[in-house]
């Protein structure tokens, strides 16, 4: 065998040791935890420690938004519910803005104008409040439309009750009326968000990391490599 020869095949045996060393790196490395992982860990563990429902919404929702584009079309797949996701965010930040009125009054500071509440109260309300005093005239009018399945009538008659139901909330509302639509919405957002927390959950969360991030916010001492 001549030297050349010799030569080539030590290079070749030391190529293949530094790739099966790399393999076996690789193989035997422990799984890091990604900065996204620990995030999405942190909202999700907030929220279900906090004991302020909207709070634990807002907590859910903000999660899902950390997620690129693509994870979150993997969490929630249909685009309509994608959008109401955003509604729901919306609404649940305007609802944390409330402010709080001279003479039982309570302002809701919305995040979206009132040419576009239709598409944010019929996502949950059933109740129609009164806006004043030709609310009798108002209600039999839609009565009229639905006798006559008026549908596209009856559209604009919500359009226009729920651009005038904004108005109201944004300049002040009686704190019952607030009270009980925040608790309508809560009620219906809270049944979307979990479902929303579980598929977060089972897709980008490891039971390692969310015990380790639930001991944090329960005081104990985080592990080395553990969430900081």
């Amino acid at each position: 065998m001549s030297g050349e020869n010799v030569e080539e095949e030590n290079l070749n045996v030391e190529e293949e040791d530094e790739e099966l060393e790399e393999t076996v790196s690789v193989a035997v490395r422990a799984p890091q935890r990604s900065d996204l992982e620990e995030w999405l860990c942190t909202e999700l563990a907030i929220a279900v420690f906090s004991t302020d429902p909207l709070q634990k919404i807002r907590h859910i929702v903000e999660a899902y938004l950390l997620l690129p584009k693509e994870q979150r079309e993997l969490v929630e797949p249909d685009e309509e519910r994608r959008v109401e996701i955003m509604r729901i965010y919306d609404l649940t930040l305007s609802f944390l803005g409330t402010v709080p009125l001279p003479n039982g009054l309570e302002a809701v500071p919305l995040k979206f104008p009132p040419e576009k509440g239709v598409d944010y109260w019929l996502l949950f309300s059933r109740t129609l409040w009164s806006l004043g005093e030709d609310w009798r005239e108002a209600l039999e009018e839609k009565r009229k439309l639905e006798r006559e399945n008026n549908k596209e009538g009856l559209m604009e008659w919500y359009r226009q009750y729920y651009y005038y139901f904004s108005l109201l909330l944004q300049r002040g509302a009686p704190v019952s009326m607030v009270s009980s639509v925040k608790t309508e919405f809560t009620v219906y957002a809270m049944k979307r968000c979990l479902s929303l927390l579980r598929g977060i959950y089972q897709n980008f969360i490891s039971p390692e990391t969310w015990m380790e991030t639930v001991a944090l916010l329960r005081g104990a001492k985080p592990k080395a490599g553990g969430p900081s």
